[in-house]
């Protein structure tokens, strides 16, 4: 058998494997319902970059405080190369927390624009909620800040001691945040993917859910599923090349493939690796 054959064999047993996960998992968005009744409020935000999202806070004098969670080394240190995707989505040695200062835009629109985001939900919590979640991250933020890095973007990362996966990434950290907001949210996707939900009613005048109609239900997971795609693209590719890349006699050297050990198949699932 040659070299290249058992990585591609594994790998085309994986596949259907790892996309039937991702696109089950990731296919329908995560739906926020503010709470119903907010007596002293607040307005957060939600700020959806595609791949991952994250929460801005109202800092009690002003501006925002944005907050993010991911992997350690593909977020902080911006090790983006394919074997550093392929450990950050299953064996991350360490996360991290985000935080970044932003100064208080006149509108949604304005700051998604600012920050570049893709999508940018805001709705009102209680003050006391939001100034708790704040302070959370805060202190658990500066337990840490002797280890910051720096960016340029204005985030400053430090390590942080929950463990980051596939199926406890970006995403499912900010869920939590959301639920300590006092919201709602329903979904399992593990890609960035949110949907704003009108409140229900009060409890003082409850009124049965309206069930979604069957194009809503359609269009919601189909939304979902395009990103999971794409999703399941980056990581077909992850695969193809540690499958190319493996083996006794790698064709994959420190300058790149090389014809003379790749055969062609192996040239071609780089070539279209990379140009994606």
């Amino acid at each position: 058998m040659q070299p290249g054959n058992a990585g591609r064999k594994a790998r085309q047993a994986l596949l259907p494997l790892l996309l039937l996960a991702v696109l089950v998992l990731g296919g329908c968005q995560h739906v926020i319902e503010p709470p119903a009744t907010v007596s002293d409020p607040v307005r957060v935000f939600v700020i959806d970059y595609g791949r991952h999202a994250s929460l801005a806070l109202p800092k009690e004098d002003s501006g925002l405080v944005e907050w993010s969670w991911g992997d350690w080394n593909w977020f902080a240190l911006e090790r983006t190369g394919l074997p550093d995707g392929l450990q950050a989505l299953f064996a991350s040695p360490r996360s991290t927390l985000s935080r970044r200062e932003l100064t208080r835009a006149q509108d949604a629109e304005e700051l998604a624009a600012r920050v570049g985001a893709e999508e940018l939900l805001s709705f009102d919590v209680e003050r006391e909620r939001a100034r708790a979640l704040q302070r959370h991250l805060e202190l658990r933020w500066l337990r840490r800040r002797r280890e910051a890095v720096a960016h340029r973007s204005g985030r400053t990362f430090v390590p942080d001691d929950s463990r980051y996966s596939l199926f406890n990434n970006s995403v499912h950290e900010l869920v939590r945040w959301l639920e300590a907001l006092g919201a709602n949210v329903s979904g399992t996707g593990v890609t960035a993917n949110f949907k704003l939900r009108e409140p229900r009613s009060a409890p003082h005048r409850p009124r049965p859910a309206a069930r979604p109609s069957h194009n809503a239900r359609y269009h919601t997971c189909a939304a979902g599923t395009l990103r999971a795609v794409r999703f399941a693209g980056l990581a077909n590719n992850l695969l193809a090349i540690a499958s190319v890349a493996s083996g006794p006699k790698s064709c994959v050297g420190p300058g790149g493939p090389n014809p003379q050990v790749c055969g062609q198949r192996e040239l071609t699932t780089l070539e279209s690796a990379a140009g994606r």
